[in-house]
């Protein structure tokens, strides 16, 4: 009889044959010259193969915490291939797929340098026939969707013709040149695109719908709320918090503002977040907040192309293949002529609520510790816990007593849980369709306090993505019931002992883990 684990390895296979580019963040690096092939029939038949490992799924009748993780993966596959469809009806997939798969290679040193440099000139080759085919595939393109992958193709040619030639000037002439060459190619067939989505007619709304909503919270994330019930937590922790912001300073966006122009200087940036991080990983293990990961972190000053995708700081995990690898936060360092703009949003405050979220107790630590879950855990990657983990560590640490009693870092961490709280009303409002996108804009603007520019690219990115925007603040709700409930049966139950095995099994739905942590245990 075929085993869940045989099945998570056939499914593994499956994606990185499929979607090299996904291959090359797993740390499966077979596939690294590829693109593969964007095409209808390449991707139904992806979504036949997805439904034929879930009835084999099925038939195991196992009933582990594995056998549902798995069956959680391939059921949001099918979501997106059978239902949701953005392949068909949103180009910036396609778009974003190519410019992803080249970045990675770009950036993450887990191949040596000449391996990945020759892998970039092939996937950099084979950017027409992808794109080209991608056209093909096309149908019901939404205008909002279709501007936004106007936008993003026309950056992307950008990046490679002016931008991609300093990342590898340091390689061997020859390797260098035919990277290049292959970049301008590349560049033309972006530019070609975008002139293409430009002219193509609307084909409707992008507004996802109750009922896909509905099957994302129980298919993916599995939450029995509805999504009326999702919408009706956001606004109370947005009520909350604003209680709490206004208890702490009835001024609080003044604060804000007056604290936001204290930030270093842009030479002092790298160092600032360096130590800062360090700090973090100390009072966790000082204070044992959770078991340290094996994986190091490196605090690394972001590639000048990746200014406009990463403004501020992003981390990159360790892929579950590659074994032993480093996790990279990249840090943008603002220069030229918007540096002053820029700065401010590295003010210290965020700096020390960054190096929470991103890397200790946060992403780094659960993600690393993730890789050592298992194979399911990796395909898996729930958001609902991934990004409610993250967030919950913001909040968490603050009780443990790392921010002291700083009330400017209350205030910035309190300023960010509104916004994730307004994030939850915003995300089912614009997919039920009882918010447009200048009204979610105006939400993020004037209860969230975002400016205007960065609201608009936020709520861009939400038509997307389905419920993803819920997962930060649901995420954390549904961490702290599961710590109640364990604190409830077991009183003297330490922060880290909590922690350590709701990390330990990886990145699956967080009801999924509290099932199993709350189940009857044997005394044995």
């Amino acid at each position: 009889m075929t085993t869940v684990g045989e099945l998570a390895r056939a499914y593994a296979d499956l994606i990185c044959e499929t979607f090299p580019a996904r291959a090359t963040y797993l740390g499966r690096h077979e596939h690294d010259d590829r693109l593969g092939e964007y095409s209808r029939e390449a991707i139904e038949a992806f979504g036949a193969r997805v439904r034929a490992l879930r009835r084999d799924l099925a038939e195991t009748g196992d009933d582990s915490l594995d056998a549902q993780g798995l069956d959680v993966a391939l059921g949001t596959e099918l979501l997106e291939v059978e239902d949701e469809q953005q392949w068909r009806r949103n180009p910036e997939v396609a778009v974003d797929t190519a410019l992803g798969a080249c970045a990675a290679l770009l950036v993450r040193e887990t191949q040596p340098v000449e391996s990945r440099l020759g892998a970039l000139a092939e996937r950099l080759r084979a950017v027409p026939a992808y794109l080209e085919a991608a056209r093909r595939t096309w149908s019901d393109v939404p205008r909002f969707w279709s501007e936004a992958a106007y936008e993003t193709a026309k950056a992307g040619a950008v990046f490679l013709r002016s931008d991609l030639p300093g990342a590898v000037e340091d390689a061997p002439t020859g390797t260098a040149r035919s990277v290049c060459d292959a970049a301008a190619t590349a560049a033309d067939a972006f530019d070609a695109l975008a002139e293409h989505v430009a002219a193509l007619p609307d084909g409707g709304t992008w507004v996802a719908g109750e009922r896909a909503v509905q099957e994302r919270l129980r298919v993916q994330h599995r939450l029995d709320d509805t999504p009326a019930g999702i919408a009706a937590r956001g606004e109370e922790l947005v009520s909350q918090t604003l209680d709490a912001l206004a208890a702490l300073d009835p001024d609080w966006r003044r604060l804000v503002t007056r604290e936001k122009a204290r930030h270093p200087a842009a030479g002092e940036l790298l160092d600032v977040y360096r130590d800062e991080m360090e700090r973090a990983r100390r009072f966790v293990e000082e204070h044992a907040i959770a078991r340290p990961p094996s994986a190091a972190l490196d605090v690394r000053a972001s590639p000048r192309f990746w200014a406009d995708l990463v403004p501020y700081a992003a981390y990159d995990p360790p892929g579950f293949f590659d074994s032993g690898a480093t996790g990279i936060f990249w840090v943008t360092v603002p220069d030229g002529d918007d540096a002053a703009e820029r700065l401010p949003g590295h003010a210290r405050p965020s700096i020390v609520l960054t190096a929470v979220h991103e890397g200790y107790p946060g992403h780094h630590l659960q993600l690393s510790r993730a890789n050592e879950a298992g194979l399911v855990s990796a395909l898996v990657e729930s958001p609902l816990f991934a990004e409610g983990w993250a967030f919950y560590c913001e909040s968490m640490i603050g009780e443990a007593g790392y921010y002291g009693d700083d009330r400017v870092v209350r205030a910035f961490q309190l300023k960010d849980q509104l916004w994730r709280a307004v994030r939850v009303v915003v995300d089912m409002g614009l997919h039920c369709g009882d918010l447009d996108v200048d009204a979610a804009v105006d939400q993020l603007v004037r209860v969230a306090d975002l400016e205007r520019p960065s609201a608009v690219a936020e709520v861009r990115r939400y038509t997307s993505s389905p419920t993803y925007q819920i997962c930060y603040a649901i995420g954390k709700q549904e961490i702290l019931r599961l710590r109640d409930q364990c604190l409830a049966g077991e009183p003297d139950l330490s922060l880290g002992r909590f922690h350590d095995e709701l990390l330990s099994y990886g990145t699956l739905p967080v009801p999924l883990v509290a099932r199993a942590m709350t189940a009857p245990r044997d005394p044995q």
